[in-house]
């Protein structure tokens, strides 16, 4: 079993090799694209080879044969073999040890994580009436077909959607305050990209392959390459529906600095390993006509290298996902 495993795991390893190559080849094409290499290389991990051989063996079996096979009836030779084919037993239970606690890392790993969405989904909601025609609006802009309820709350510190099959938007009760109208808008819009992609679903089946598999890293790396990537190809679906790059960086940067002044509380939902390479692909995203004021880029730099804490529910996607953190190089005044 454990050369099937590691047969497996290194035919997996092969195919994920040749898709980063590919997602360097294609750096800059849309992010999308790279994030489905990116998916389709972790996924591999979920279907081994073996099994799909023994899937063609039944299926041929099953089909019709237009040719009988000739049979010849040889008499059996009963052979006594004089050493046994068994395995020590010493090998044996090795082997057992060591999927026991394959097995125990795993119901861990997704236990932990399982309590994390739970402590999220049990926050205190409330209706956001005044919210409904605003989320519509943005719906009908993004062109999204799946039903997005929205609630705010007061324990959260950024936007973000929870839900696999049911999505739900939930916004800080202060956030449209401190955001002009095409900001909050445009906030709105890179949410409902997630909903529209079905990131939390892609990103829940992602992390339970790294659950999984555990004790190999690699995945854990893809895991954050695709989040990453997820994040770059919302805001292509922001940038597409007509949002202009200054309004989109001032809310993202207005969220990030309200971030920043409230209290931590012993927690934190913002992911902050990606905001750098967003704003490079929202700058040189928009056409000269509508491109970001100097003012504007001058403004989203010290953003670029906050070191912000991090938290992992695989469904709590927020609109600040960063990649490289890097050492905090920003002063706030009390």
């Amino acid at each position: 079993m454990m050369m099937s495993v590691a047969r497996h795991l290194l035919e997996s390893t092969l195919f994920a090799s040749f898709m980063l190559l590919l997602v360097v080849l294609l750096r800059r094409q849309a992010a999308s694209l790279r994030h489905m290499l990116l998916l389709a290389a972790v996924l591999k991990f979920a279907v081994p080879l073996e099994g799909l051989q023994m899937f063609g063996t039944l299926l041929r079996r099953r089909l019709p044969q237009r040719i009988e096979p000739f049979q010849i009836q040889l008499p059996i030779l009963d052979i006594q073999r004089r050493h046994s084919l068994a395995q020590p037993l010493q090998d044996s239970t090795l082997l057992h040890v060591a999927l026991a606690f394959w097995v125990v890392g795993t119901v861990v790993l997704l236990a932990i994580w399982i309590m994390a969405l739970n402590k999220v989904g049990k926050t205190s909601l409330n209706t956001a009436p005044d919210h409904i025609q605003a989320l519509r609006q943005a719906s009908r802009r993004l062109r999204v077909t799946r039903t997005v309820e929205i609630r705010t709350s007061t324990e959260a510190r950024d936007p973000y959607l929870m839900g696999l099959f049911r999505p739900v938007l939930v916004i800080p009760e202060s956030l449209p305050e401190t955001l002009s109208a095409a900001e909050y808008e445009a906030i709105l819009l890179h949410e409902l990209a997630h909903a529209k992609r079905w990131d939390n679903l892609t990103r829940s089946s992602v992390h339970v392959l790294v659950c999984v598999f555990w004790f190999y890293p690699l995945l854990r790396w893809l895991e954050r390459r695709i989040e990453g990537e997820a994040e770059l190809a919302c805001d292509e679906l922001v940038l597409n529906a007509g949002v202009t790059a200054t309004d989109y960086l001032q809310g993202i940067c207005k969220v990030c600095q309200q971030f920043l002044l409230r209290p931590l509380a012993g927690r934190s939902h913002v992911n902050s390993f990606n905001l750098r390479n967003r704003m490079e692909l929202i700058m040189s995203f928009s056409s000269p006509k509508r491109g970001v004021p100097f003012s504007s880029a001058f403004a989203v730099l010290p953003f670029s290298s906050l070191r912000l804490p991090q938290l992992q529910p695989a469904l709590h996607l927020h609109p600040m996902t960063l990649r490289r953190p890097v050492l905090l190089q920003l002063r706030i005044a009390a």
